[in-house]
């Protein structure tokens, strides 16, 4: 006589689900060091850097100042642009 089989429990289905990486922000850190946990972040959602919601997340994620910098420069520039202005 064989064991019954049971269906895979729904709590582990849904553990293996996507879940939301929260953006980091730059806090106390220098820029190029925010920009560090912006890539590791875009590596993690499996995004380009230069994808929208990526760039978005590093702007918003950044002191005022630096962030009011980066607009001026231009958010249509690729990130890497975007950071080497930021930091020069």
């Amino acid at each position: 006589m064989g064991r019954p089989t049971t269906p895979p429990s729904t709590s582990r289905l849904e553990s293996d689900e996507k879940e939301e990486i929260p953006a980091p922000t730059q806090g106390d850190g220098t820029v190029s060091e925010y920009f560090e946990l912006i890539k590791m972040f875009a590596i993690a959602r499996n995004e380009d850097l230069d994808d929208v919601d990526i760039k978005v997340a590093f702007i918003l994620g950044l002191k005022l100042d630096y962030a009011k910098r980066a607009k001026e420069f231009g958010f249509k520039k690729p990130l890497k642009e975007i950071v080497e202005h930021l930091v020069g």
